[in-house]
């Protein structure tokens, strides 16, 4: 079952308070499951949730949209294709998500992908600015 947007929210908001030395994390496990039972409409507000995230809670969320988006490809279910690409443009959100919405946009349409990656040769990712330069 998908959860609400209040519970996404408070989910995220969990995740987002795990640290070091396992702080958090047994909250956070309850509150990723939540999350990775999401459909395609909880991809963005996990990406956005990045933004800022400490680099434990970017593992967690990481891991949820991975969830995610592979379940939903293998059932060929619809995902917000449009705004995913909106986003991946928008250089103010973190690196990795960027990165994990560059990779599943390559899953579904490498020729889109590719052509992407031309107007990229400036971005502020490295990792995505490499790729350019390939």
């Amino acid at each position: 079952m998908a959860a609400s947007a209040s519970e996404l929210a408070e989910a995220l908001q969990v995740i987002r308070g795990v640290g070091p030395e396992g702080r958090g994390n047994v909250a956070a496990s309850a509150a990723w499951k939540k999350l990775a039972a999401g459909n395609g409409g909880a991809l963005l507000p996990i990406l956005e949730g990045m933004d800022g995230a400490n680099d434990y809670a970017l593992n967690w969320l990481r891991a949820a949209a991975d969830t995610i988006a592979s379940r939903e490809l293998k059932a060929r279910a619809q995902l917000p294709l449009p705004e995913l690409g909106k986003f991946q443009l928008e250089t103010r959100h973190h690196p990795q998500a960027r990165r994990l919405v560059f990779e599943l946009l390559a899953r579904i349409d490498l020729a889109t992908a590719d052509k992407l990656l031309a107007g990229m040769l400036n971005d502020p990712s490295l990792e995505i600015r490499h790729d350019a330069v390939q």
